[in-house]
């Protein structure tokens, strides 16, 4: 989904699709008992816009280290872990193993997230998706939703049920402009830009993972919604076997 501010030319490629890389370690840091590790080539995605951080581990050929976060930090993105067993060193290769699971989970719930931002007409504030839990706040009467979430949510299981293909593709600034949803870009905006559409009814500008049907999400459940006050809502959603 698109964020205000949000540079829409991330460098997000396929190699955040392979489970397991083999990578050679670019930089390490020592911030107090932990450590920061890049690399030249990684398959994790950083906590970064309204997605939590991939988590994994590192393998060295005999010992596995717990990633306890991806951060980004001014452009670079670091594998966060705390094992002082860990003794490899810059230009040294390693295995990095993606959680799955969690990615997965991950993808899910920000696919979600985008259907129901889809079946909505109200604006949505801002949204977050978990590996367990996600939610999504929307600007607009409580009242009204209310009386429309019945329908809402019957049209959001419609759509797991009929297994609509969720593709991404790339545009550049002019052609993504013609697209609907998607019309406030700036002129300055460089590089192609990332666009995630169920099936052919909702293009968006998105650097998030995602499943590639909506009939992977027949796992996620909608809760009720919940009043913020007068003019705003949110919605919670949660894996049904959570």
């Amino acid at each position: 989904m698109k964020e205000k501010g949000l540079k829409v030319s991330f460098d997000f490629n396929e190699i955040f699709e392979v489970q397991n890389l083999t990578s050679s370690i670019k930089r390490i840091l020592k911030i107090n008992d932990k450590k920061l590790i890049s690399f030249n080539e990684l398959n994790l995605r950083p906590n970064f816009g309204s997605q939590l951080s991939d988590k994994g581990y590192l393998f060295d050929g005999i010992n596995n280290y717990p990633i306890l976060e991806v951060k980004k930090i001014k452009g670079e993105i670091f594998c966060e872990i705390s094992d002082d067993k860990f003794h490899s060193k810059v230009g040294e290769i390693l295995v990095i193993k993606q959680d799955y699971t969690r990615r997965k989970n991950i993808s899910k719930m920000h696919s979600a997230i985008h259907l129901l931002c889809s079946l909505n007409k109200d604006e949505m504030i801002r949204g977050y998706a978990g590996d367990k839990k996600s939610k999504v706040e929307f600007k607009g009467s409580f009242k009204n939703f209310e009386r429309n979430f019945p329908e809402i949510k019957n049209s959001f299981y419609h759509y797991i049920e009929n297994d609509n293909i969720i593709k991404k593709y790339y545009l550049n600034l002019e052609d993504a402009k013609k697209l609907r949803n998607l019309k406030e870009f700036s002129e300055k905006q460089e590089g192609l830009i990332r666009i995630i559409e169920i099936q052919n009814f909702d293009p968006r500008v998105c650097l998030g993972t995602h499943v590639k049907s909506t009939k992977c999400l027949n796992d996620i459940k909608i809760l009720e919604p919940k009043k913020i006050d007068e003019n705003s809502y949110k919605l919670n959603l949660e894996l049904k076997n959570y």
